[in-house]
């Protein structure tokens, strides 16, 4: 799914963990849910799985709510029409406003892939995204080739130049502790995969 945004900025929401997109909780429902959870964690009920889904159950008080990377304008669900309401900024406006609240700290990801041949939706053999919360131009990071950059992704046609920028980026996230899972696939099979929890894996 994508979001046109007035800007022609297309806000895509097809994975997990964006920083431009979350969740609004009335004041209303939030001590509610506090209560809940609260509940949940001193009950003395066996059934465990139950628990978990009277709070899970609870995400239904939530509404969505995107910001556009490029304009700064938000986007808050209406749940009675079912649709976006839009709100644009007086003035600039920081653009990772729904960026989490560990902001540099948070533990993101790193996928990349490696094809042979080019896919037809693509113009590179081979692709790196660091999902993280750093500005990856202003670390001290050295690569040979950091690769065409765009939207947070680095391209590579070059195997070797790629497979080093990836290991060397994976163990600099990693020694900095901003990172949670890592995963390296070459014609669809994976080569490497590294992960700080076990549920990952």
């Amino acid at each position: 799914m994508w979001i046109q945004c007035k800007c022609n900025y297309k806000i895509h929401d097809s994975s997990d963990f964006l920083f431009y997109k979350g969740y609004i909780v009335s004041d209303q429902d939030w001590f509610d849910f506090l209560d809940l959870v609260s509940k949940a964690i001193k009950s003395e009920e066996k059934d465990r799985e139950k628990l978990v889904s009277e709070v899970y159950s609870a995400g239904s008080i939530k509404k969505l709510i995107y910001q556009c990377p490029k304009c700064g304008q938000l986007y808050i669900e209406d749940e009675q029409s079912g649709e976006l309401c839009s709100f644009y900024p007086d003035s600039k406006v920081n653009k990772r406003l729904l960026e989490s609240a560990y902001g540099s700290e948070w533990k993101g990801y790193l996928s990349a892939y490696w094809y042979d041949e080019i896919k037809e939706w693509s113009k590179h053999k081979g692709v790196i995204f660091p999902d993280v919360n750093i500005n990856l131009e202003n670390e001290e990071l050295y690569w040979d080739d950091r690769g065409e950059e765009f939207e947070k992704a680095y391209f590579w046609d070059d195997r070797e130049k790629f497979e080093k920028a990836y290991y060397s980026l994976f163990e600099y996230l990693k020694g900095r502790n901003i990172l949670r899972w890592a995963s390296l696939k070459v014609n669809d099979k994976r080569v490497h995969e590294w992960s700080n929890e076990d549920k990952y894996l």
